[in-house]
């Protein structure tokens, strides 16, 4: 009996862990699909009908609360990750081709969903063997 528990529990948190994840990568889930996920953890045995019910409140809880990062917050949040990248590794200065990675990325960025932001987009080669690519 103690083993099952224990399972009960370990399966609980992996469930909690998991829906809370996939809720904050997708800010979304919807109620349906999580029920349908945890009806299918209640049939396998996975876990208990008080289980899924809290496993329920957390995601939905979560949701309720989370929010979309305005353009400041996004933009203030990629400057504290550039600053981090840029304290890392420095900008290869070569300034022909920074120009022409710069073309291609900024007609790229033109097709994208967000063509034009306020402080627009800022391309730069770090100086690195790495094969890295940041967006910050």
């Amino acid at each position: 009996m103690h083993g099952t528990v224990s399972r009960s529990r370990t399966a609980a948190v992996f469930l909690v862990l998991f829906v809370v994840a996939s809720s904050f990568v997708s800010c979304t889930i919807s109620p349906e699909a999580l029920q349908l996920f945890l009806d299918q953890a209640l049939l396998q045995g996975m876990i208990t009908p008080e289980q899924a019910r809290l496993i329920r409140e957390a995601a939905l809880s979560f949701q309720a609360e989370s929010r979309p990062f305005t353009y400041e917050e996004e933009y203030e949040i990629g400057r504290v990750v550039a600053a981090a990248v840029l304290s890392q590794y420095p900008v290869y200065n070569q300034p022909a081709l920074t120009e022409y990675v710069n073309k291609i990325g900024q007609g790229l960025a033109f097709f994208s969903a967000r063509p034009l932001l306020p402080h627009g987009y800022h391309i730069l080669i770090l100086d690195s063997e790495e094969a890295h690519a940041f967006a910050a």
